[in-house]
């Protein structure tokens, strides 16, 4: 397979999105391999972040007064933190399964889901502790400004004129810290993207997966640079398209509702039936149809735009790694030729020879 830049890669994989997701096109089928892909994404990045309730918690007992918070609100936080690490447990291998789909065009997730087991656990836990160890240095701060905040309103009211200068600094922090969050999304989202497909392949460890690259990063650092930035744009760009698809569609099947609803309510109200109950009716028709249309579409919206950037990074690669380019091409089917006749019939016979 030929070395595609981080531009070229783009049309290959919008058609091998087409051909995962939609050839051919069962409602179930696509919204599950959707749904898998959407769900994959939450095992990119891990951070603790209900931990940071901790330094809250003299705060709130000072406020309310009841003592017995000092134990229930470091309970509940530490169990909605196992609970985020479970469920990121599971999405983290749910991204080797998914890897595997779209590389080879499966459409069973259990199998893949077993078979990727011990290098998806290898990777999750490098992803915990990374995660871990950057939370604390960024809640660092955090948890000095809560301190000193703490100490000011203990302190003499003569202070007043400290909180809202410690404020706007809490706020530029904040801020900054939420950056700092989206860049560090956004590196883990690249570093998933090359780092996966030698972990799954060649079940190496952490630190030759790394080494290859860091490899690939200066050997080509202009292209991974723009592929990095090509990928934010893409997926920004094909989120907001879907979107408005879906918004249409949505507004469409909201309005044939309302016109069906309204002839079916003016019949049943000549028909005698009370005013109320017609109401009832119409609660319990449209109710369950946007609901379903909700679950059915979020996941679709989502699903499409991350199994179109699993695509986009297999074709970058594809040139780049021998056996991702293998098997794109063994897993991709030749472009369909028209059955022609043969030349004899379209061709008049050749004259005969004197």
């Amino acid at each position: 397979m030929q070395i595609l830049s981080a531009t070229e890669a783009v049309s290959p994989a919008i058609a091998r999105t087409r051909l995962i997701l939609f050839t051919p096109f069962r409602a179930g089928r696509t919204w599950k391999l959707a749904a898998t892909s959407y769900l994959s994404s939450i095992g990119t990045l891990f951070m603790p972040i209900p931990l940071v309730g901790l330094f809250f918690v003299p705060l709130i007992v000072r406020e309310s007064g009841k003592h017995w918070l000092v134990w229930a609100v470091p309970a509940g936080i530490l169990f909605l933190t196992a609970l985020f690490l479970f469920l990121f447990v599971l999405c983290s291998q749910l991204q080797f399964a998914f890897f595997d789909i779209v590389l080879n065009r499966g459409e069973f997730v259990a199998p893949k889901w077993r078979q990727y087991r011990a290098p998806s656990l290898r990777w999750t836990r490098f992803k915990v502790i990374l995660g871990s160890a950057l939370m604390v240095l960024v809640t660092s701060p955090i948890a000095l400004w809560i301190t000193h905040m703490v100490a000011i309103s203990e302190a003499a009211t003569t202070e007043h004129d400290v909180l809202p200068t410690s404020f706007f600094l809490f706020m530029f922090v904040a801020i900054g810290a939420y950056i700092g969050l989206l860049l560090w999304a956004w590196a883990m989202s690249v570093l998933n993207d090359f780092a996966v497909p030698f972990l799954a392949l060649e079940d190496i460890t952490i630190a030759d997966a790394l080494e290859r690259v860091k490899q690939l990063i200066l050997r080509e650092r202009g292209q991974v640079a723009l592929y990095a930035v090509m990928k934010v744009v893409l997926g920004f760009a094909g989120q907001m398209g879907i979107s408005i698809v879906f918004q249409v569609v949505f507004g469409i099947i909201s309005m044939i509702l309302w016109l069906a609803g309204l002839a079916a309510s003016q019949l049943l109200l000549q028909a005698g039936v009370p005013s109320n109950i017609v109401t009832g009716l119409g609660f319990a028709v449209t109710i369950p149809l946007y609901l379903a249309y909700f679950v059915y579409c979020m996941p679709m919206i989502a699903g499409i735009v991350m199994t179109f950037l699993k695509s986009y990074s297999l074709y970058f690669l594809g040139g780049r790694y021998a056996v991702i380019g293998e098997l794109l091409e063994r897993s991709t089917p030749p472009p369909s030729i028209p059955n022609y006749p043969p030349h004899s019939y379209l061709s008049p016979p050749p004259p005969p020879r004197s």
